[in-house]
Formats: structure tokens, C-alpha cells, sequence
């Protein structure tokens, strides 16, 4: 399991390591969880749970729409994360 502290490190993250789940925040400083699975998608199909604690609508619409394959609004259960996992 790799960390990142901010969007440019998780984006680097991904590219070097190749993971098998990216669980991404949205909210990061540097580069925000949806500049980072847009870029994500450009070279990988790699299964993205985006996570915010921003539970508006149109931000989990525009979360999909850049490719990721689900979204969790914080708070959330270990139970539901690992059950979308």
C-alpha cells in the first residue's frame, strides 16, 4: 500500500507503483483528486473509489464522468468502503 500526502504525489504513486485500487480524496493540495483521475485515466484502467467529505451531487457526477468507478462520501464505514472495494 502506497500514500500520498498531496495529487502530485499520488498521481506519481500510481504511475510508478501500477496498483490494483486507487482509493483518491478529492480534496488535496497541489493537484485535486479529479485533476489526478482524469490524468490517471489517460494511461491506466485501474479501478478509482473517489473519497469526499463534499457530498454534492454534481461533484460525484463530474467524479464519474472523469472515469472514476465510484464515490464515497465521508464520513464512511470500513464496512461500506470494503464492500465497494
Amino acid at each position: 500500500m502506497w500514500q500520498a500526502s498531496d495529487g502530485e504525489q499520488a498521481l506519481d504513486q500510481v504511475t510508478a507503483h501500477m496498483p490494483d485500487l486507487v482509493l483518491l480524496d478529492v480534496m488535496m493540495p497541489r493537484m485535486d483528486g479529479f485533476t489526478v483521475c482524469q490524468r490517471v485515466r489517460a494511461f491506466s484502467a485501474v479501478p478509482i473509489i473517489m473519497l469526499t467529505a463534499r457530498g454534492l451531487d454534481q461533484d460525484k457526477a463530474h467524479g464519474l464522468d472523469l472515469g472514476a468507478d465510484d464515490f464515497l462520501g465521508k464520513p464512511f464505514s470500513m464496512d461500506e468502503l470494503l464492500a465497494r472495494v
